[in-house]
């Protein structure tokens, strides 16, 4: 499954950002926490993601340079990639949010997260 496809299957509110170039969706922070604890209750890995903002006059959604991603060690089995790597996912979103109250993003903007994930039934 997509996180697209995640999020609408668990009702989750999330914004296309297919018009801007990436065939993703971005979440919210609460939603992004959200769909981190689905993805770990699903056991799937996330690979890391990407931070975009929009801005609501005009509505648009723009790229930052901030982003992350977890490597999956050697020995880790499926279950302990995917705590460990929405482990991180969390922190990421956390360390963003510090940055968001302490004004390293422009007021007025949402901040969107981009969850990229390992398709376990879809690998190439």
């Amino acid at each position: 499954m997509t996180t697209k496809e995640l999020a609408d299957h668990y009702g989750i509110k999330y914004v296309s950002l297919q018009e801007y170039g990436v065939y993703s969706v971005a979440f919210l922070p609460d939603d992004a926490l959200r769909m981190v604890n689905i993805l770990r209750e699903e056991v799937t890995p996330i690979l890391g993601g990407d931070v975009y903002v929009k801005k609501n006059d005009p509505t648009r959604v723009y790229p930052t340079d901030d982003g992350w991603y977890y490597e999956r060690k050697c020995d880790e089995l499926i279950k302990e990639y995917t705590d460990n790597s929405c482990d991180e996912a969390i922190k990421y979103i956390q360390i963003v949010l510090d940055s968001v109250t302490k004004g390293c993003y422009e007021e007025g903007s949402d901040v969107l997260f981009e969850l990229v994930i390992l398709d376990l039934n879809n690998q190439s």
